[in-house]
């Protein structure tokens, strides 16, 4: 989650026994805790580490992946039969897109994530990318988290993961590009081309693809 980060204030109620006994009784449990392991600020993580600064690689080896693997065989030590999927982590922003000079450093925190996990059992690694040109962050005060369009993209790659392992017998076709010229195309994609995109939505009484917008910059309150 969002907030201060746990080095600079008490640690959280929930411990890992408590994560791994609620994850236990799932059949599925999707893993994002470890994406804000590289985004502390130097003075936070010494808090944590003995007052030393440590590199980006250093984290992921030395903090992040020993977490999960402790929080992936809690988890099975309770139900093995849990799939547990663990979620890349996704590119920085930059403006309203993404911040092309961060899809190297983070492809390789990913990859090291992934080598670990890829040949234990019961666990996925989920990987996608964001279209670098298209608005897919939020723009108010949640900035750097994707928007409801990165969500969708997140989301779609957690299901074809599944079916690509056979957990599950049927999935969606995920578009094959996804940029500008998708949010003009909209209304001539077909409703299972709809379906597999991020920047289209199915409207469901008009039963038609129609553009699906990037959000607001403010808090509009729902109607009730």
């Amino acid at each position: 989650g969002g907030g201060k980060h746990p080095c600079m204030q008490s640690p959280p109620n929930m411990g890992l026994i408590d994560l791994a006994e609620d994850a236990s009784r799932s059949d599925i449990t999707i893993v994002s805790t470890w994406f804000n392991d590289k985004n502390v600020n130097a003075n936070a993580m010494k808090n944590c580490v003995n007052f030393e600064t440590m590199s980006y690689s250093r984290i992921i080896r030395e903090i992040t992946v020993p977490c999960l693997l402790r929080t992936v065989d809690a988890i099975h030590a309770r139900n093995p039969r849990v799939w547990i999927l663990i979620l890349a982590k996704y590119p920085v922003q930059a403006g309203a897109g993404v911040d092309k000079q961060s899809l190297g450093w983070i492809g390789d925190l990913n990859a090291a994530v992934q080598a670990v996990f890829e040949d234990k059992p019961r666990v996925l690694f989920v990987n996608y990318s964001l279209p670098p040109d298209v608005m897919t962050y939020q723009q108010g005060r949640n900035w750097g988290h994707p928007n409801c369009r990165g969500s969708r993209i997140m989301a779609h790659a957690v299901i074809q993961r599944l079916f690509e392992a056979k957990v599950i017998q049927r999935g969606l076709c995920p578009a094959p590009h996804e940029g500008q010229d998708t949010l003009q195309s909209c209304d001539r994609r077909s409703l299972a081309a709809c379906h597999g995109s991020a920047l289209c939505w199915v409207d469901p009484q008009a039963g038609l693809c129609k553009f699906y917008g990037p959000g607001s910059k403010t808090f509009q309150q729902m109607a009730s």
